[in-house]
């Protein structure tokens, strides 16, 4: 709260001193601003004056790399920007170019953004005025471009798209070395949970939510990776190795060096044998039945997720099939198209942020800092940003203030009759959005409560104590064979815990079992989380090519 509270007092510090400066007049001496002017077109340009700074410094308070600057710095660093126009048409940046050492900020007219040639769907597609883009160029040397940006719709009043720009040699020597390496750590962990969100890095190289299998017992022998073979071979060979140092012991040590003790030692290992042959039966039982209550949370887990799924569809299935329609009746009204936009970018924004408070290595993100890099990425409005700040400071979660959202804006269109919702329509869009509601909170219960520790620790101790005393128990009645009956006792009885302990973590919330990327039977919430914002567009995009009836 303390953190989320800083962030929103300096927001309104910021928009409270970009007010100010754009109250001032032009012809101001004291609030002058001699712009460095570098011309990209063949168009001439006047200076700029404190209006130019009130928008610089009201971009630079939300934005994650000036969260460390006071509020004289953040003006002082403001005037440091250079402007550059460009005519339309114009390149800005150019994907896979290595970086020109600038942060921009659009200043005017507008830009559009083109990933592998394409251009980007809907909103991110376009950046409007006030929006900065580049901000990998301030922590990172020689870093790689990930988008194309080019100049589109110039500013009336100039007919060019004019440009604010920093020097990334500027910006690191007000902001210091030790900042950029702390802000250079916070960025990676945020970028590596985008990264699996985005696809980029997947738990699963076939791009599924779970590793397949092949119905091959041949295929299914060779398997290592993401088995229990993987997670208690070095346990196994362990106790393997303990039962030959105990045979070389009997065989060896004593009966060298201790003649006549030898049985007995057999005759007491004797009756360490039958008390594990007691122990035995009951640890197979427990074992077992833990191992299937195990397999059946990570069962209902998996298919609640899936229900989240459905009802997100739902809700932009509703949408789209009821959005307004031009005169014709073949295209949306502008309205409608705008309410769909939005719907659908706040569902994905709620599922996202619902994953970030279950998931801990996804926390990240519902930092102030992770929210300012969505804001970045465009992936959420300033208006959503600041709203999400202020939701910060009072301890609510980010995903209960999106489905308020999702569930506001749809009003709004039906007010607006941009969407065309009667009452019993609406009646089934509160029962989806209160029954997603529902089963995110079952998600939420249902990991809270996923099985007691006196549970676990006793099969715990019941597992550990039948494999340890296993040598002691198996070398009597088996001599040099028990060898291996202590390690398929450890691979079976350890496997069946191990593989328990892991259905009972289905997002790999617990380290001890994260071996790898693709180890455990947990599932790629990136893949769920891609599948969820795949089927938010696709309604829009159906219903905009509805045959005529």
């Amino acid at each position: 709260k303390n953190e989320f509270r800083a962030y929103a007092k300096r927001l309104q510090r910021t928009a409270s001193i970009s007010l100010s400066l754009s109250t001032k007049k032009g012809d101001d001496d004291t609030h002058r601003h001699e712009w460095n002017w570098h011309k990209s077109t063949r168009t001439s340009v006047t200076l700029g004056d404190s209006g130019d700074i009130a928008l610089i410094v009201k971009e630079l308070g939300s934005n994650y790399l000036f969260f460390s600057f006071d509020d004289k710095a953040i003006v002082d660093i403001a005037r440091q920007f250079e402007l550059v126009e460009y005519e339309p048409g114009s390149t800005i940046i150019e994907q896979g170019a290595e970086c020109d050492d600038y942060y921009y900020i659009l200043a005017d007219g507008e830009c559009v953004v083109l990933k592998d040639g394409k251009l980007v769907h809907g909103k991110h597609g376009v950046i409007k005025a006030g929006t900065s883009f580049g901000e990998n160029t301030m922590l990172y040397d020689r870093s790689v471009r990930t988008a194309t940006i080019i100049a589109s719709e110039p500013s009336h009043r100039t007919g060019t798209i004019a440009v604010y720009r920093l020097k990334q040699s500027i910006y690191r020597k007000a902001v210091g070395s030790d900042e950029v390496t702390n802000l250079k750590h916070h960025i990676k962990e945020i970028q590596s949970v985008v990264d699996v969100l985005s696809g980029v890095n997947t738990k699963v190289k076939t791009g599924t939510i779970i590793r397949p299998y092949k119905p091959s017992s041949f295929w299914l022998a060779k398997q290592w990776r993401g088995t229990v073979l993987q997670f208690v071979g070095r346990k196994v060979a362990v106790m393997v190795v303990s039962t030959a140092l105990l045979g070389i012991f009997v065989n060896v040590v004593i009966r060298n060096h201790a003649p006549g003790y030898e049985e007995a030692i057999l005759g007491q290992l004797e009756q360490v044998a039958g008390w594990w042959s007691t122990l035995s039966p009951l640890t197979t039982f427990v074992t077992t039945f833990f191992l299937a209550e195990s397999y059946q949370f990570w069962k209902k887990f998996y298919d609640t997720t899936r229900c989240v799924q459905g009802r997100l569809h739902d809700i932009n299935l509703i949408s789209a099939s009821t959005a307004a329609r031009s005169k014709n009746g073949r295209q949306l009204t502008e309205g409608a198209a705008a309410a769909l936009d939005d719907i659908a970018r706040i569902t994905r924004l709620q599922h996202l942020f619902f994953w970030c408070t279950l998931m801990k290595r996804f926390k990240c993100l519902l930092s102030p800092e992770g929210i300012s890099y969505l804001l970045s990425k465009r992936l959420i409005t300033k208006d959503e940003y600041a709203s999400l700040i202020e939701v910060g400071t009072v301890g609510f979660s980010p995903d209960d203030a999106c489905l308020t959202w999702l569930l506001s804006r749809i009003v709004l269109a039906v007010e607006r009759s941009d969407l065309g919702v009667d009452q019993a329509a609406m009646i089934c869009v509160y029962d989806k959005i209160t029954a997603l509601r529902a089963h995110y909170a079952t998600l939420s219960d249902l990991y809270d409560g996923r099985m007691p520790l006196a549970y676990v620790h006793f099969v715990n101790l019941l597992v550990g104590a039948l494999i340890v005393v296993s040598p002691v128990a198996l070398f009597p009645l088996y001599s040099w064979w028990s060898m291996a009956a202590v390690g398929l006792i450890t691979l079976f009885y350890d496997g069946i815990f191990k593989l328990s302990l892991m259905f009972l973590d289905p997002v790999d919330n617990d380290k001890k079992h994260q071996l790898g990327s693709d180890q455990t039977p947990g599932f790629d919430v990136g893949v769920l989380l891609r599948e969820s914002n795949t089927g938010s567009i696709r309604y829009k995009g159906c219903t905009q090519v509805i045959p005529e009836y």
